[in-house]
């Protein structure tokens, strides 16, 4: 799963890299509680979720802009993009969702 900037502003979709046994129904199962929960993480330059069939484990790579200073319409005006208690909220949940796919 990848996607850049906010998942509201794209089509989601999830897909397998390469070819996977039983691949299209894990995401028929687990599609839409995996994209609500990262739907609600707004401020992501960009995100990977990773699957290690032989740990059985996730590896999640993350980039947001939280954190950050912009230039605003003016750059003697930065604007500080602050990581929201919703958008932590939407993290430990994709964490869950994705965890509980692993059983």
């Amino acid at each position: 799963m990848a996607f850049h900037g906010p998942l509201g502003r794209q089509r989601p979709r999830l897909t397998w890299k390469t070819p996977v046994p039983g691949g299209e129904e894990w995401l028929e199962r687990h599609r839409q509680p995996v994209l609500e929960a990262a739907g609600g993480i707004e401020a992501v330059q960009t995100m990977t979720a990773m699957w290690s069939s032989s740990k059985r484990s996730w590896r999640l790579r993350i980039k947001t802009m939280s954190g950050s200073m912009m230039s605003g319409f003016m750059a003697a005006l930065p604007i500080t993009v602050p990581f929201e208690q919703r958008e932590a909220t939407a993290f430990v949940d994709l964490v869950d969702a994705l965890s509980s796919t692993a059983d």
